[in-house]
């Protein structure tokens, strides 16, 4: 049976090629050349925050999440759809900017919805965990203003199963 499944995944091609320990270390250190905060995929995003729970857990460290919701309730009576999409669409790339730039290398940013971005502050505390969303918040409207969209934010702690 498994040199029956080894065989079918060689005919197709779905066997990655063998790597070498140098070339993975290769790639890792190119992606070291980042500036600011990580960008990936929610699925990607939500893989990194099971390793990290389980590394706070290990090393009783605490991370938080940041969701931060781009809200265009106050400009939607007042304009059209197609100016509503423009106005979101632009605090919603605007934001992403802002979040890569002002963030720390380590922290991770995930586009989660269509008006939302989940950032997780690895190894923070509760109360800079509060400064940082403040930040976040004040540059944005700094840079981006409040005639596009406001945003809302909440902080939360990523929890272990057996905290309440």
């Amino acid at each position: 049976m498994l040199l029956k499944s080894i065989k079918n995944e060689l005919e197709h091609g779905e066997l990655p090629n063998i790597i070498t320990v140098q070339s993975i270390q290769k790639d890792i250190d190119s992606a070291q050349d980042m500036k600011g905060a990580f960008q990936c995929t929610f699925e990607e995003f939500k893989s990194i925050c099971v390793l990290q729970k389980l590394k706070n857990r290990r090393s009783h460290a605490e991370s938080y999440f940041v969701l931060i919701t781009v809200d265009s309730a106050h400009i939607q009576a007042a304009e059209d759809e197609n100016v509503l999409q423009f106005s979101i669409r632009y605090a919603i790339e605007g934001l992403l900017g802002l979040l890569k730039r002002f963030l720390r290398e380590c922290d991770v940013v995930s586009r989660c919805s269509d008006r939302q971005y989940v950032v997780l502050l690895n190894e923070c505390s509760y109360s800079n965990a509060l400064i940082i969303a403040a930040r976040i918040k004040k540059q944005y409207y700094q840079y981006i203003g409040n005639r596009f969209a406001e945003i809302k934010i909440d902080v939360s702690r990523i929890s272990s199963e057996n905290e309440e």
